[in-house]
């Protein structure tokens, strides 16, 4: 995880043409290797961006990741500059390889399509209002001691790190989905886990590389989402005439679909 270090992360793309036509002077570092550039040196992030802060600069360094050229900045100032700046100075951006693990290839034949993509929808706007977080304060609480107990309190020894991922990753079930269920939890989680180191191997999609075990991993998710969207669906609709009460994004964007037919 990014956050295995206490220092603030923020990668942005570096217009290379741009940057050299200007005359502009690039931030210390190295691209490593033709076109996989140190991308195989990041299995570990938080050595990784740690090595590199403490060999070429605390505040930003270049870097290659993922076949395309970046900066890697380190501090809340360079967060604030991204942030502060978006579709000003900076616009949001994916690297190809996570668009292709990410979305059906039929996608990239329409290039506005990715774009709305990368873009919050509409919707979450509503579900993220504070007076709809209130809500979740509790569901929040109840799960972290859940957690505590089955994973934490009999331990004589305990790593934070995986149980907080653990954690996270079960209350976005919860949130999203209103999935529960651990073994159902573990196989999204199993899929996520594959489809993310799908994101910083080398894009060969051929039997048993990385690469390709992301891409089953994502149609295998594909597959697993669209049933539980079938079965929410039908959930909704058996609920139409009572009084709905919603605690999940998922429900929220279907009531209305379902409240209208």
């Amino acid at each position: 995880m990014f956050t295995l270090f206490s220092v603030s992360l923020a990668i942005i793309r570096l217009l290379a043409s741009r940057l050299i036509s200007s005359s502009s002077k690039l931030p210390p570092g190295s691209n490593g290797w033709p076109i996989i550039g140190e991308t195989l040196e990041f299995g570990n992030p938080g050595k990784f961006i740690k090595d590199r802060m403490n060999k070429y600069s605390p505040v930003v360094f270049q870097t290659s990741l993922m076949v395309e050229n970046m900066v890697v900045m380190c501090e809340a100032l360079g967060n604030k500059f991204l942030f502060s700046n978006e579709d000003k100075l900076v616009s949001s951006w994916w690297p190809n390889i996570i668009k292709k693990i990410l979305y059906s290839p039929s996608l990239f034949d329409n290039p506005s399509t990715t774009e709305d993509l990368m873009k919050p929808p509409k919707f979450l706007h509503k579900f993220l209002q504070p007076e709809a977080l209130k809500q979740y304060v509790e569901i929040m609480d109840i799960m972290a001691r859940k957690y505590i107990d089955m994973y934490w309190a009999s331990n004589k020894k305990v790593k934070v790190c995986p149980l907080s991922k653990k954690y996270t990753f079960g209350l976005s079930c919860r949130l999203f989905m209103n999935i529960e269920d651990p073994k159902c939890v573990s196989k999204i989680s199993d899929g996520f886990e594959r489809i993310m180191a799908g994101f910083f191997s080398l894009p060969v999609d051929i039997p048993g590389t990385t690469f390709n075990h992301a891409i089953k991993a994502r149609n295998n998710l594909h597959k697993e989402i669209e049933e539980i969207i079938r079965k929410r669906k039908k959930e909704l609709t058996e609920m139409r005439d009572k009084e709905l009460v919603i605690h999940d994004l998922l429900s929220h964007i279907y009531a209305p679909y379902v409240i209208s037919e």
